[in-house]
């Protein structure tokens, strides 16, 4: 972070002076005491289960050069730190002094990915490209909403000529909310699917909601659509004022991938065609769905000017950096897939495509509850138990209240209730898989981001390797 004055943060935040100087600098911004540094400014952020304000003497003790506060504080002149200012809503000023620091790099481009799935393997993308030929800073894991885009922000330094965002969402206006603090000269979309529908109710206003990306982006922008989306492809007539980018596989887009051949654990080979320029391309990643997110990266160095053969070189040594998202680890000669960080019907869908396509003795599935889905929440289960029979997985073992209608939707279509579990706990997981597990088995693990279902993959690597 570039040092920003008391001055500036008084004036964009709309805040007042306790204690302290105006003229005095703060070098480094922080939210979580657990990560606090020595001279850090504290903003003490306030949430349905949490109170910044309760840590004060933490980040005291951690040795804090300043606090932001919005609640009145005893004896506060007392306290150790150089300043001390008061604001109405620390989160509101959070995001204020973010949009400030940001407006600082003028040749900064912002590059903004959103969709219901693959946002995250989507930007690691995008920053592994550019970043063969630029100084890019990325978002961290899924820093993707209104605490996480600013502590991004904070990290920008002068050296930096792009940033890669990603733009979350849990309710309506959500997006439009983290356009206001951060921009795109790009914006990606990746996808629309039956996320959040508890809140959003249906895919129209999951795609209302992530348009608000592109409605936020200033004129002659640039905007990527994949085009083999049934509900992205709807909006392409209807974006005005801005240049527009196509990719996809099944229909003829700017950027292409044709030729597909699925090279098993070690990825897939196809050739990529930008326009009216071809090469052939090793790509490491599982997952037709991986394939989109590769073309989502390859249209952002396309628009800003990465030649193809750079492209090339970036997508054969991507390596996936965000964990828990389609992961491989073989120990004794068993595999075992990651895909733990999240889960919901199209993701579901695709991660059994994946382990379908794996070779091996006998495909295992464990899956946990896909939250957040709704009033069609039970039938979006049981949807998935069709497709695990249907994709001839040979062991079904599932985890949570929901996830009952997983065994029962395969049941019903055939499959056998012998090579089917379910459990109300992981520990029992753990100890049918160490007993089932044979040399040359592949087991995928899957679930929504609560049921932390990377405990059950902790756990097994730690036996496998006794």
């Amino acid at each position: 972070m570039e040092r920003l004055s008391v001055k500036e943060i008084l004036k964009c935040s709309q805040g007042s002076l306790l204690k302290g100087d105006e003229k005095y600098f703060i070098n480094s911004i922080s939210t979580d005491t657990r990560s606090l540094k020595k001279d850090d400014l504290f903003i003490a952020l306030k949430g349905k289960n949490f109170n910044g304000h309760d840590f004060i003497r933490n980040a005291e003790e951690l040795g804090a050069k300043g606090i932001v506060v919005s609640e009145d504080i005893k004896n506060v002149k007392d306290l150790k730190f150089e300043i001390i200012i008061k604001v109405n809503d620390t989160l509101q000023s959070l995001k204020s002094i973010a949009r400030y620091y940001l407006s600082k790099f003028k040749n900064l481009k912002i590059v903004g990915v959103t969709g219901s799935n693959g946002k995250t393997t989507t930007k690691d993308i995008i920053a592994h490209i550019l970043g063969k030929e630029n100084k890019v800073l990325k978002a961290k894991g899924s820093f993707n909403n209104s605490i996480g885009i600013p502590l991004t922000v904070f990290e920008l330094n002068s050296s930096h000529n792009v940033l890669v965002l990603e733009y979350g969402t849990n309710f309506i206006g959500e997006i439009k909310e983290l356009v206001e603090i951060a921009s795109p000269d790009i914006s990606v979309i990746t996808n629309i699917g039956r996320t959040h529908l508890e809140f959003f109710k249906n895919e129209r206003n999951v795609l209302r909601e992530k348009m608000d990306l592109i409605n936020g982006m200033k004129e002659d922008k640039t905007v990527i659509i994949n085009i083999d989306d049934k509900y992205l492809v709807t909006i392409l007539n209807s974006i005005k004022g801005k240049k527009i980018l196509t990719y996809g596989i099944k229909n003829n887009a700017d950027i292409n991938a044709v030729d597909i051949y699925d090279l098993g654990e070690r990825g897939f080979k196809f050739i990529l065609r930008i326009l009216d320029k071809n090469v052939e391309v090793n790509f490491p990643l599982l997952g037709m769905h991986n394939i989109y997110n590769a073309l989502a990266g390859v249209s952002v160095g396309f628009t800003l000017g990465v030649d193809i053969n750079v492209i090339k070189e970036a997508l054969e040594d991507f390596k996936i950096d965000s964990p828990h998202r389609l992961e491989k680890f073989k120990i004794e000669d068993i595999l075992i897939i990651d895909d733990s960080y999240n889960a919901n019907p199209e993701s579901v869908r695709e991660a059994i495509r994946v382990l379908s396509d794996i070779s091996g003795k006998r495909k295992i599935i464990v899956l946990g509850d896909m939250l957040e889905l709704g009033d069609k929440e039970v039938e979006f289960h049981k949807e998935v138990g069709v497709l695990v029979k249907n994709y001839n997985i040979d062991i079904l073992i599932t985890l949570g209240e929901l996830s009952e209608n997983i065994n029962l939707g395969a049941l019903e279509s055939g499959m056998s209730d012998k090579n089917m579990y379910h459990f109300d706990n992981k520990e029992g997981i753990v100890n049918l898989l160490k007993n089932l597990l044979k040399k040359g088995d592949a087991v995928l693990i899957k679930g929504s981001r609560k049921m932390k279902m990377e405990e059950i993959v902790l756990k097994l690597k730690e036996i496998l390797r006794r």
